[in-house]
């Protein structure tokens, strides 16, 4: 059985029956490997202690996968980790090094929030407890008047008075 690589790629030689096979099935192997080694080193520190191995493996796949509330929450606390990698991974390709995904992900964050609490409080009215947006529905044409919260939880219209275009 004979394997080649593509012929435009620099290392197009053929690779020859189980040694190929061998190369190409390490990328996977080793990783697993690497799994199972930490699995059983922490195995044996659990033994170590006297707790069953067996109970706080289960323990941890329920947590993380044995409801639906927990399949959201691993999907939640996963993705801005994956979109960091991914931000990260990208560049690399191209042989660039991004040194800011930590920054990324606060300022993500911090974007998240506030754009949740525009679209939370949009066409709500400026009472208490309401939140940072008092709708300017039938007042100027759509826009809303945008007012920071005072330490009592009012509105102090002192602190910030700008208008926000929301259409």
């Amino acid at each position: 059985m004979t394997l080649s690589v593509s012929e435009g790629t620099p290392s197009a030689r053929p690779i020859l029956g189980l040694a190929g096979v061998a190369r190409k099935s390490e990328a996977v192997l080793l990783p697993i490997g690497a799994l199972l080694a930490g699995f059983a080193a922490f195995s044996l520190f659990l033994l170590a202690q006297g707790k069953s191995p067996a109970d706080f493996f289960a323990l941890v796949y329920r947590a993380g996968f044995g409801t639906a509330f927990s399949w959201e929450n691993t999907l939640s606390r996963a993705a801005p980790l994956l979109l960091a990698a991914l931000c990260v991974a990208l560049p690399a390709r191209l042989g660039l090094v991004v040194i800011g995904g930590e920054g990324a992900i606060v300022l993500g964050g911090v974007g998240a929030g506030l754009g949740q609490g525009v679209v939370q409080h949009r066409g709500k009215g400026g009472g208490q407890g309401e939140g940072w947006i008092r709708a300017g529905r039938g007042r100027g044409g759509g826009q809303n008047d945008v007012a920071a919260k005072d330490s009592e939880g009012g509105v102090d219209d002192g602190v910030v008075q700008s208008v926000v275009a929301v259409r």
